[in-house]
């Protein structure tokens, strides 16, 4: 093999494994950044505003919410598709009030955004992460 076509050789092997680098990277980062906006936006809401009443001890409506296998359990959860998710129709308001939570004020519209997010970008949850449920000092009172 004469030098110029080695060297013609070794830029482009060097150039696929940049790009191969480069697309196997943001893969890793969106799976990341999607774990993060879980544990940073959607977490937070399900702990505060669900949990109580769904968990597993309790299993208000028969499910718990507590972790990924018993929301995936329920059937109201299509990762991928927010609006073929039962859990989205029922803290959304479609005509009227929502169903959930129930007792208490409706989510946010930036909270329901939120859920309906990380539905759409595929229900990503971080693996062995659990949902605990809030206690009295996780409350800020004043």
């Amino acid at each position: 093999m004469s030098t110029s076509a080695y060297t013609t050789f070794l830029s482009v092997a060097l150039c696929f494994l940049t790009i191969s680098c480069v697309c196997s990277s943001e893969g890793t980062t969106s799976k990341v950044s999607q774990e993060e906006f879980f544990r940073e936006r959607v977490a937070p809401i399900l702990q505060r505003r669900c949990l109580s009443c769904h968990n597993h001890a309790e299993r208000k409506g028969d499910f718990s919410l507590q972790s990924f296998a018993t929301l995936l359990e329920s059937s109201f959860l299509e990762p991928g598709d927010a609006a073929a998710s039962h859990l989205l129709e029922v803290i959304a308001p479609s005509a009227g009030a929502p169903e959930m939570p129930k007792d208490s004020d409706p989510l946010t519209e930036q909270q329901i955004t939120d859920i309906r997010t990380w539905i759409d970008a595929g229900a990503v949850w971080p693996s062995e992460f659990e949902l605990e449920p809030l206690s009295i000092k996780d409350y800020d009172w004043w």
